[in-house]
């Protein structure tokens, strides 16, 4: 394995778009140094990154990396977790970093077997898929994605933290630091106040500041024996920035109907564009060498987002991007914004089909020997769009567990009463079914 993924991987095909949700980078503190540099490493060396790779531009390449299974399967994955998270929180705005929730989720099913391993993979759209090749495309993935434009910032980092004592597996250890340039450490979990902040300073680091935190103390308990974590950072300036002389307020209309004055940015310019009977679409590029674009897609009047959102699959959306996109001019106005999002996805997985990960049954045995499985998958990002470009960050947290108090959470109607121990006495009871103050 640790051939497939550090040796001479050269050239890379990037096939379809490059959206802004699938990206990022990192950030470096500066100052004193972080707490999380202070703890020991577990049997860390120096990694040594594969040679830069490049794209042919008549697309004749040697010794290639297909990358084609992998992108697929995180564009399908990311359009129908998409399409569950919005059913849910239509009433949001949502922002997700599928190649975050699939760098994590692909670490972490490294070393599940079994019926767990096959319902992530199911999830993530690689069943079938040999986990070596997936982790070689992924590592030169990362590589790739962080070389490719001197203009645009992104970066990518992963870590896999340890309770104290435990024992883990080699093979996935190695596997981590090698496929996924993983940080690895021991951390005491039984201590949340002092555990958490030095995550979190870790997280902080990678997204630029921009995510300041992933976990709360209250997210670890007694049972709480490793912590997977993705981090994702991108900053850009336009090819083509506005300019702050031209943006001005404008009535943006709300799902209700409802308008509200929203600073909009304008230019006119040419831009990739494409239109059908269902929206109009621009590709907005970032960088020198516009090889990443932010595509925006805006329903027509009289379909709404809704509508556009229920022809959003995996097979539209590779169709609309092979569709002619014209280059013209266009008078462009489009909202100054910023959004801070977050969720936790286990609900969501596990309607998914990946609910054995989440439950005792679950074989993570090639992680380590001892019993344990997945408590929570926690996804937070960042986004913030103006005249001169786009910033964007993501974190994804998966939290592995042995068990944890019991779950006891009084949102029903429920029964109780007063007693005295000593003699038995019943002094008050009652039911509750509509809480007052």
């Amino acid at each position: 394995m640790k051939k497939d993924c550090m040796d001479a991987i050269r050239p890379i095909a990037l096939l379809g778009a490059v959206a802004i949700a699938i990206l990022g980078g990192m950030a470096r503190l500066e100052g004193s140094e972080a707490l999380y540099a202070q703890i020991p490493a577990i049997n860390m060396r120096e990694h040594t990154a594969v040679d830069p790779l490049w794209i042919t531009l008549n697309g004749g390449l040697e010794n290639t990396v297909d990358t084609k299974p992998i992108i697929a399967a995180n564009t399908r994955f990311g359009i129908k977790l998409f399409s569950q998270i919005y059913q849910q929180e239509k009433a949001n705005n949502i922002f997700i970093s599928p190649l975050s929730l699939t760098l994590a989720l692909q670490m972490l099913n490294g070393g599940a077997t079994g019926a767990t391993h096959e319902a992530i993979a199911s999830v993530l759209e690689t069943p079938g898929m040999e986990q070596e090749q997936i982790d070689s495309t992924l590592s030169a993935l990362q590589t790739y994605l962080q070389e490719m434009d001197s203009e645009v910032e992104l970066a990518i980092a992963n870590s896999f933290w340890m309770r104290q004592g435990d024992s883990f597996n080699s093979t996935f250890m190695e596997r981590t630091k090698t496929c996924y340039q993983a940080l690895t450490r021991e951390i005491d979990f039984s201590s949340p106040a002092t555990t958490a902040p030095v995550i979190n300073g870790w997280v902080a680091e990678k997204t630029g500041q921009k995510i300041d935190h992933i976990l709360d103390p209250h997210d670890f308990d007694s049972g709480t024996i490793a912590l997977l974590v993705n981090a994702i950072y991108f900053k850009s300036a336009w090819l083509s920035p506005f300019s702050e002389a031209d943006t001005r307020e404008h009535p943006f209309v709300l799902a209700d109907g409802q308008m509200k004055p929203h600073p909009l940015m304008f230019q006119t310019q040419d831009f990739a564009y494409y239109e059908n009977a269902l929206f109009q679409a621009i590709a907005l590029p970032y960088g020198n060498t516009a090889e990443v674009n932010l595509y925006i897609f805006l329903p027509n009047s009289g379909v709404g987002l809704d509508s556009f959102l229920e022809q959003l699959n995996p097979e539209n959306w590779n169709l609309w991007l092979k569709e002619y996109w014209e280059h013209k001019p266009v008078k462009l106005g489009f909202p100054r914004f910023k959004i801070e999002y977050e969720i936790e996805l286990k609900n969501i997985l596990t309607t998914m089909n990946m609910g054995i990960a989440f439950s005792p049954e679950a074989d993570f045995s090639s992680i380590t020997p001892e019993p344990f499985w997945i408590s929570k998958v926690k996804h937070k990002t960042f986004v913030e769009v103006n005249e001169k470009g786009t910033e964007a960050s993501a974190v994804t947290g998966i939290v592995g567990t042995r068990g944890g108090p019991v779950e006891m959470i009084i949102d029903r109607p429920f029964f109780f009463a007063i007693r005295d121990d000593t003699t038995g006495t019943l002094l008050f009871m009652g039911t509750l079914v509509n809480p007052t103050l």
